[in-house]
């Protein structure tokens, strides 16, 4: 059941919402703009109904507010409000609403823009979903990885915390395709997906497919001695599921390397330089014999 948030200081406006929706919807209400806010934040609902006549924050501040932050700056928003004329309502869908509700409210027209644009907002999560996954393994890709990176670096640098990336290269994987065909190679692709997710930590397990038969692993927050503890547990797992690569020149399983490092950034230091300093510990592990973990403090 989808949350909807409703910010309104009248008690009986918010009783009146709640009746006519509470069979479809989980409602949660605040009575104050601040409190509509920490709501939104605490628990990121599908759509909010936001009054525009409120005293301390009216309802336009509330959004300015809920517009600043990216957790919670695409929610749709629908304006209620007493004041039924045009110029309001210009404003009101100028300022990022999505929709517009006058009181007296009617059932039928409250319950169907709230269907509409919850909907909407469902359908367009579906598919943003969609284009940041990878077909085949069903992990993230390489656009969300992109994005994502980028985010936990910021928020590294901005609170001072550790950041730990893994580059993985299947060794040899060229071998399983032309040994096994595309076919088996695409359903070892897939084990070893399920493989590196299912090693990783079960609250911190970002894991993406970079592109072919390689994949990232980000750990916010993780020290450099925690984050080679894992990734040498994602190493032996894979080890231990015994798929075949009889060609390969480590042994005649699949095997894998990992090159990683942590960082704590700070404004002298570069993104792309952090990812470069991961992909040469990839190199030295191959370079050493492959089947292992090298690890840059």
């Amino acid at each position: 059941m989808e949350t909807i948030l409703a910010i309104d200081d009248s008690a009986f406006n918010i009783h009146t919402l709640t009746s006519f929706l509470q069979n479809d919807y989980h409602i949660i209400s605040a009575q104050s703009g601040k409190e509509g806010i920490q709501l939104a934040m605490q628990h990121l609902p599908t759509l909010i109904l936001l009054d525009i006549e409120m005293p301390e924050m009216n309802g336009f501040e509330v959004l300015e507010e809920l517009q600043k932050n990216e957790r919670v700056n695409r929610i749709p928003v629908i304006f209620l409000t007493g004041l039924a004329n045009i110029e309001t309502e210009e404003k009101a869908l100028l300022a990022g609403a999505v929709d517009y509700i006058t009181k007296p409210y009617n059932q039928n027209i409250v319950k169907a823009r709230v269907r509409t644009h919850v909907d909407s907002y469902l359908y367009q999560k579906t598919i943003e979903n969609e284009l940041l996954l990878d077909v085949l393994t069903g992990l993230h890709n390489r656009r969300s990885y992109e994005r994502f990176m980028l985010a936990k670096w910021n928020d590294a640098l901005v609170n001072q915390t550790p950041l730990s990336i893994a580059m993985i290269d299947i060794d040899y994987f060229k071998n399983v395709n032309d040994t096994y065909g595309h076919q088996e190679g695409d359903r070892i692709l897939k084990m070893v997906s399920s493989t590196i997710q299912s090693a990783l930590p079960k609250y911190n397990n970002y894991v993406a497919r970079y592109g072919g038969d390689e994949f990232v692993i980000i750990l916010p927050n993780v020290y450099a001695e925690e984050a080679e503890q894992i990734v040498n547990k994602v190493c032996q797992n894979v080890f231990n599921q015994s798929l075949p690569n009889i060609h390969s020149k480590v042994c005649d399983i699949v095997t894998i390397s990992i090159g990683g490092a942590t960082t704590i950034p700070n404004e002298c230091e570069y993104l792309l330089n952090f990812i470069n300093s991961a992909d040469e510990m990839l190199y030295k592990a191959k370079a050493f014999g492959r089947n292992q973990v090298v690890w840059k403090k």
